[in-house]
């Protein structure tokens, strides 16, 4: 079965863990969030529902069951982070349902007093590391 992923941060293909988890899998394209979301700056980006602040930009994938279990595991999905379905706006003009990493409130509380990602000049969180 094949699954479409929004990724936002060291899953991109400029990120560190790129290569691994989503190297083999099918680049969809660019895109951007249609909801608000806030972004924690915790050396990495983390995503939060809890507060509407800007749209999150990134990339989709399309990628199989395998790689999206090994996501899963690299995410701790259910533990630090929860997969959820989001509308989303790719650069071709498609919009799609693809899933999401967003961390779990409770579990990133502690980095809630940390500076949010910056944003960039379409006032979009865009995470360049």
């Amino acid at each position: 079965m094949k699954h479409l992923i929004f990724v936002y941060g060291t899953l991109k293909r400029q990120g560190g863990a790129w290569g691994f988890y989503l190297g083999s899998q099918r680049f969809v394209g660019e895109a951007t969030t249609v909801n608000k979301f806030h972004m924690l700056d915790g050396g990495f980006p983390v995503a939060l529902w809890t507060k509407e602040t800007a749209p999150i930009r990134g990339e989709v994938y399309e990628v199989d069951d395998e790689a999206l279990v090994r996501l899963d595991g690299y995410e701790g999905e259910g533990h630090m982070f929860k997969r959820q379905h989001q509308s989303i706006q790719c650069d071709n003009g498609e919009k799609v349902t693809a899933q999401m990493y967003f961390g779990v409130p409770e579990y990133w509380s502690e980095l809630s007093q940390r500076p949010t990602a910056p944003l960039n000049d379409h006032g979009q969180f865009l995470w360049e590391r």
